[in-house]
């Protein structure tokens, strides 16, 4: 009983102290857009940290009840960038507004990711995105089929613009008309130095695959389909891309994916897809 009171105060305090924030928040924007018709609410898709420095608030800005940006105030305190065992690092909060900066600038042409606008130091807003994540569309075999194929044409148009994502599964990605490439978000990840001798591009495509077959949300359609969903994903590479993939050893999947041991369906997944590249390379 006890336990149950002091969770839900520390609970209330903790909405106390969001509500505050976002208060502030919603002021700056305010006078960095120059109107006062803007509100600011969290974001209820993204979890909220009651961790005592979390590394982001998510919220959306709206102006007279429609979501137009979704933003995040970042935690500049959070120094050190986070390594994952994945031979990936988390970016810490100003390497993360850098590269979210430095990225929209070389795609703001191709429409690949939304416009990004620097409110503060530690305020990024990001068009809002009123349109359907890829993930939300993975609800038949066919669709997941189609969607493979569709991520592997938009990761290369990515990658033709110098741009490797590192994180790119379909929550990271948005729908906006069908066989047109999708928007990808949340470039806050890079190699952690000297663990992969591989290049960005062919692990963004290794981990769209390895993805296939390690969500919970994917592998209930695909545990009967590795052998097409293998074909489909080989041929959608083309040669030079295909070549560089080939380059990914077992030394290097033991780095992408430390517990592999624990995913006897992404073990037979990668045996049958070596064998598909065996078979056609």
């Amino acid at each position: 009983m006890r336990n149950n009171i002091g969770h839900r105060i520390k609970h209330n305090r903790f909405r106390i102290q969001v509500g505050q924030k976002l208060q502030e928040i919603e002021k700056q924007i305010c006078v960095a857009l120059g109107s006062y018709d803007f509100q600011v609410e969290l974001d209820v898709r993204e979890p909220v940290s009651t961790h005592k420095q979390p590394r982001a608030m998510c919220f959306n800005v709206l102006k007279n009840g429609k979501k137009l940006y979704f933003g995040k105030k970042i935690n500049l305190l959070r120094t050190p960038d986070y390594n994952l065992n994945a031979g990936m690092k988390l970016l810490n909060g100003k390497n993360f507004i850098k590269k979210s900066i430095n990225v929209y600038e070389k795609l703001k042409s191709t429409n690949l990711t939304p416009e990004v606008k620097l409110v503060s130091d530690d305020i990024l807003l990001f068009d809002y995105i009123n349109y359907p994540t890829l993930l939300s569309l993975a609800n038949s075999p066919a669709n997941i089929e189609s969607l493979l194929a569709l991520t592997i044409s938009g990761l290369r148009n990515l990658h033709h613009q110098g741009i490797v994502h590192l994180d790119p599964n379909w929550a990271n990605m948005f729908l906006i008309k069908a066989g047109q490439s999708p928007i990808f978000i949340d470039f806050d990840r890079d190699l952690a130095e000297a663990q992969l001798s591989i290049n960005g591009s062919s692990i963004d495509f290794f981990k769209v695959y390895s993805e296939l077959f390690s969500s919970k949300f994917l592998v209930e359609f695909n545990v009967s389909n590795i052998e097409k969903l293998s074909q489909i994903f080989w041929s959608s590479l083309d040669r030079e891309e295909k070549f560089s993939f080939s380059s990914i050893t077992r030394s290097h999947i033991s780095i992408l994916e430390p517990k592999l041991f624990e995913k006897p369906i992404l073990q037979l997944a990668l045996n049958t897809l070596e064998n598909e590249m065996n078979r056609k390379f």
